[in-house]
């Protein structure tokens, strides 16, 4: 079992757990570019209706959707209306599925590291 992820520096829907699928880095990663800025209840208020127009951040789903799929999220009921963290996530989603195939290695990988460096301060 690995540690609670501990002073996230912005709002995580997984509650101090690290993800245990491939699709929930790419949903960490989309809270933190919308949360970038922004105000974190906010964010969490809205994550259901943005987690649904993305798909349920289903990372294959997403990544196979053009540009011009911004507009529709952009008009979402309950959308954050920022062209650029969606064109972003868009983008993200893409760059994820292309990366390393085991999304859930690499993000232990991170935590590990990050927990090595917190302790090393």
């Amino acid at each position: 079992m690995h540690p609670p992820i501990q002073n996230a520096p912005c709002w995580c829907p997984f509650k101090g757990r690290m993800p245990c699928s491939d699709n929930e880095p790419f949903e960490a990663l989309t809270a933190a570019v919308f949360s970038a800025r922004f105000n974190d209840d906010i964010v969490r208020d809205r994550w259901p209706a943005i987690r649904q127009a993305f798909a349920g951040f289903d990372l294959d789903r997403v990544a196979s959707w053009p540009d011009g799929e911004s507009e529709r999220l952009l008009a979402y009921p309950g959308m954050i209306r920022n062209r650029k963290k969606i064109m972003a996530t868009l983008g993200n989603a893409r760059e994820l599925l292309t990366g390393p195939k085991n999304l859930v290695c690499l993000g232990k990988s991170i935590q590990l590291k990050l927990i090595t460096h917190a302790g090393a301060s």
